[in-house]
Order: structure tokens, then sequence, then C-alpha cells
């Protein structure tokens, strides 16, 4: 969930939420954005590499698409 990295409903930026993975040890590709996921349109809510200076407000059932260990 994207609260494990940033605060749902409080705006930020693309730099602040790859951080965020970063000081956790992942790699962040992008994110998902719950409201769109069933929009074929919307590509489904899902931005791989997205503008990272682009402010955003997260909602709590956002995701941020990362690569883990374990």
């Amino acid at each position: 969930p994207i609260g494990d990295y940033v605060q749902p409903g409080a705006e930020t930026d693309g730099y602040a939420v790859f951080s965020a993975a970063a000081a956790r040890g992942h790699s962040a590709l992008g994110w998902r954005i719950g409201s769109l996921k069933s929009n074929p349109a919307a590509s489904y809510g899902v931005r791989i590499n997205p503008d990272k200076a682009q402010k955003v407000v997260f909602d709590a059932d956002d995701r941020l698409i990362v690569v883990a260990g374990d």
C-alpha cells in the first residue's frame, strides 16, 4: 500500500515517493491509482516511470509498484 511509503491524503511528489521506497531498500517503478484500476483507457491506473516532479495526492487504496527482496 502507498501508506507504507507516504501519507495518503497529503500532497507529495514522485521524488519523495521514490526516496521513501529507497529508504526501505526497495526500488520503485511507479504506482497504481486505485480509483482507475478498472479503467482500461487509463492503463488501469498504472503509471510506470512517472514524472517525479509532478505533485500527487494518493488515496489509501493506491499502491506503489516496487522491486524488493524477501
